[in-house]
Order: C-alpha cells, then sequence, then structure tokens
C-alpha cells in the first residue's frame, strides 16, 4: 500500500475512540503526553517524528547527528529517502505505515545507514502521534542504538514513560537484544555445530570438551532463549542470526 493510500485512509478513519486529551496547549502528543515530556529523557536516545505521508517535523540532536545534520540543516521537511538512510526509507516508512494503519505503537528492529556509511541496528518504538484536536497526524518514534544500549538506563526509561506501548513487551524486545551479547564464545562455538546437525559427543569430540559440558552449553543458552526443546532452540538461533559464519 502507498504512502498516499495510508493517507487518503487516515484522514478517512473515525477518530472519535481517540484518547482524550488535557494538554491543548502543546501541538502533538503520545496519548495525553506531549511529545515535549520525552525530551529530556536521556542522552543516547534518538527522536523524531514525522507527518502522515512520513514526512519529518523535527528529531533531536541525537537523530540529526546520525544523518549528518548541522545548524540551520535539518531533519525538518526531509523524508527517509533523503538521508543517509535512503537505502533504507522503503522498510522504515512501511513501518511508520504499519504504526498509523493499525492505531497502535509497534516495537521494530531496523537497519539504518549513518552519515559516514556505517550501517547500525536499532530497537524503534513508533507510536501514534496526534494533535490537540486528537486527530491522528503522524508517528512519533525513539529509537535506540543496539550495540550502545545501557540497558539498565533503558529499562528505567521504559518503566517512567507513560505511552500505549506494553512495557512487558518492549522490555522483552530489550532482552532478545542483551541475550544476543551475552552468549559465551563456547556457547556460541556450541550453537555453530548444533545448528549444522552435530550431536553432543560429536560437538565434544570437536571441541576437546566431554558430551555433558557440551549439553550445560546447549540448556545454559535454551534457558537464556527461553527455548524448552533443541528443535525449538535451533530454530531461535537461526532466526536470529546470530552466529559466525565459521569457527
Amino acid at each position: 500500500m502507498s504512502t498516499e493510500e495510508v493517507y487518503n485512509i487516515v484522514k478517512a478513519k473515525e477518530l472519535s475512540q481517540l484518547p482524550k486529551n488535557q494538554f491543548h496547549n502543546k501541538h502533538y502528543f503520545i496519548g495525553d503526553s506531549p511529545i515535549e515530556n520525552f525530551f529530556g529523557l536521556s542522552e543516547g536516545i534518538f527522536l523524531f517524528w514525522k507527518d502522515l505521508k512520513s514526512v519529518y517535523l523535527g528529531g533531536n540532536d541525537y537523530e540529526q547527528m546520525l544523518a549528518g545534520l548541522y545548524g540551520d540543516n535539518t531533519v525538518v521537511g526531509k523524508s527517509d529517502c533523503d538521508l543517509s538512510w535512503h537505502e533504507q526509507a522503503d522498510k522504515l516508512q512501511e513501518n511508520d505505515r504499519n504504526v498509523m494503519l493499525d492505531n497502535e505503537s509497534k516495537i521494530f528492529f531496523e537497519d539504518i545507514q549513518v552519515v559516514h556509511g556505517e550501517i547500525i541496528k536499532v530497537l524503534s518504538c513508533k507510536m501514534p502521534m496526534y494533535d490537540s484536536s486528537n486527530k491522528l497526524v503522524g508517528t512519533f518514534g525513539m529509537g535506540f542504538c543496539i550495540d550502545n544500549i545501557n540497558y539498565n538506563n533503558v529499562e528505567s526509561i521504559v518503566r517512567q514513560v507513560d505511552i500505549k506501548l506494553s512495557k512487558d513487551i518492549l522490555l522483552h524486545s530489550l532482552n532478545e537484544t542483551k541475550v544476543k551479547r551475552k552468549l559465551t564464545e563456547r556457547e556460541s562455538q556450541c550453537m555453530y555445530y548444533l545448528v549444522r546437525g552435530m550431536t553432543a559427543k560429536e560437538i565434544g569430540r570437536k571441541m576437546f570438551l566431554s558430551p555433558k559440558t557440551v549439553e550445560y552449553y546447549i540448556n545454559s543458552v535454551k534457558t537464556k532463549f527461553h527455548c524448552r526443546t533443541r528443535s525449538e532452540l535451533i530454530c531461535k538461533i537461526l532466526d536470529e542470526n546470530i552466529l559466525p559464519i565459521k569457527y
């Protein structure tokens, strides 16, 4: 579905059941909270807000820095197609449209290419944004760079912010990214051979470990990924794509 079609659908939606705002002196809102409530949350979080056509209405300093914009040259009036992550623009805007069409907050794992060419992985919380008349006017986003996440800080922020987003879901997503970074070298190596169909005994011979020790590592990873069976674990590992190409 095109951005123009989404724009027309959103404009035609019945908005009578949207939450009542109490802050009529502010311009944009997430539920009952003016977006200004988000601005002082923490350094290292990039914030952005877009209109119904995914054109930027604003962004904080971190968002501007990632795009290589400074001074009077800001994201305002630009789309993702105009910024350093233009190659990822279609997917980013598709996620925006899903938030607006479903009129609910969603969590996405997104790749964006920053100004110096590096592609970073981002945990994005995108939320419907309203004006003072309770009309849906676009999306508001809060992004965390996965490689630099301070988990304690993020979890504290999530618990503090009053938004229409399941904190349990977000914290679970954060825990999943935490797991990716906390596989030990031995656990990662065991998983590498496990997904290739090797038994614990065969893995032990490869790694010069006893089968019992290999089982210990496998069970440890099963616990981290909340998997009950070995087949479920293998599917999870393959889906997460976290293993090295070769050992």
